[in-house]
């Protein structure tokens, strides 16, 4: 009988131990940071952008509050050229070696395509604030993109130019890259008038003046030019008007990079450029863009990509607080509960493939800057 009740003693001790000797004021404890990956270009053409991107993502983690919470692990995938292999290697080692469950996708598209299989068998959530088409569409389910379709930046060009200037004639000048020859490919299909020409032409190149004679002759009422990394439209622009060509020139945002004004000079004033829509209207982004030059010292290159990294970090956060460190939980919560959900970049709301569905804006360049187009 004694051992019973010093048996039961000892439980009482336990249990009032449990209940009253612990401070309830006691924070958790901290079991790591959070991980959160970034795979993106620091080196070669398109550095400019990836720096812009991890630039965005720890202002971000800043802005929110989060900078002591969380980690970023950040893996270059250099130059346009070779990405998809190195694109591969930097997925398997954030999901093999860091153990990462969610990843900031700052790639172009052959990099997205390539590391997909890898980020989709781990079941880890990747999220691009870039454009993307409907080859990133299939790209496997734990893809996702909160930055405009690449089929819409082909099939508004495409109506605008027959529908809102009557355009008839048209000539088309192509990166040589997935990205935008998908562009181009929506445009084909979309254009109700006649395509006089169309050059694909490599990307990095510095002397187009053989492929713009060639749409010179062929007398065009504009000119749609898709650009993979911006360097090729500093000078087919400058080119172009040296030629002679004075017709209309339309191009995506990646026309006007840090560089275009430097380089085309004057011959860039009145290029048309498609720009991915955000809340150009929110005092939020303005202080957030206002913030960025602070911090470091220039203006964001590319504005929707730091506001579109600004909402990944911070849905990527809600997410793992709701549901925990988990891919496929978070990949779970997104497609849930990013519904109508405001952010930066406007109202996002994933559908089954994790597309946000934002468009392009028509701006004009005037005296250096992007004037939206009325």
């Amino acid at each position: 009988m004694k051992k019973f009740y010093l048996a039961l003693a000892v439980i009482i001790i336990i249990v009032l131990v449990v209940l009253f000797g612990v401070d309830k004021n006691q924070k958790p404890q901290n079991l790591g940071k959070i991980k959160i990956g970034i795979i993106t270009m620091q080196t070669g053409g398109l550095a400019f952008l990836g720096e812009n991107i991890i630039n965005s993502a720890k202002l971000a983690a800043q802005k929110l509050g989060r900078a002591d919470d969380v980690e970023f692990v950040i893996e270059d995938v250099g130059n346009l050229e070779g990405q998809g292999q190195s694109a591969v290697s930097a997925a398997q080692k954030l999901v093999n070696v860091d153990k990462v469950q969610f990843v900031i996708d700052g790639m172009t598209s052959n990099g997205t395509l390539a590391a997909a299989p890898v980020i989709n068998a781990a079941k880890v959530t990747m999220i691009t604030p870039l454009t993307g088409g409907q080859n990133i569409d299939e790209s496997g389910e734990y893809i996702f993109r909160n930055g405009p379709s690449d089929i819409l930046g082909g099939v508004i060009p495409a109506k605008d130019m027959t529908d809102k200037f009557g355009f008839k004639k048209v000539a088309l000048i192509t990166d040589n890259a997935e990205y935008t020859l998908d562009i181009v490919k929506h445009f084909r299909d979309t254009f109700t008038g006649t395509i006089v020409s169309d050059q694909v032409v490599q990307p990095d190149g510095k002397d187009y003046r053989t492929d713009l004679t060639k749409i010179k002759t062929t007398n065009p009422e504009a000119i749609f030019l898709n650009t993979a990394t911006g360097v090729s439209a500093r000078y087919i622009i400058k080119q172009a008007r040296e030629l002679g060509v004075k017709v209309p020139i339309f191009a995506n945002f990646l026309a006007y990079g840090p560089d275009l004004l430097s380089v085309a000079g004057s011959s860039a004033e009145g290029v048309y450029i498609y720009d991915p829509e955000f809340d150009q209207t929110s005092s939020d982004v303005a202080d957030f863009l206002t913030e960025y030059k602070k911090e470091f010292g220039f203006d964001s290159p590319i504005t929707f990509h730091t506001i579109g990294t600004y909402d990944d970090v911070k849905m990527g956060l809600e997410a793992i607080d709701a549901v925990g460190y988990d891919g496929q939980k978070i990949h779970d919560y997104l497609l849930k509960n990013i519904q109508n959900w405001k952010g930066y970049n406007g109202t996002v709301s994933f559908d089954a493939q994790g597309n946000s569905g934002t468009g392009f804006i028509l701006k004009q360049i005037k005296d250096g800057k992007l004037v939206v187009v009325k």
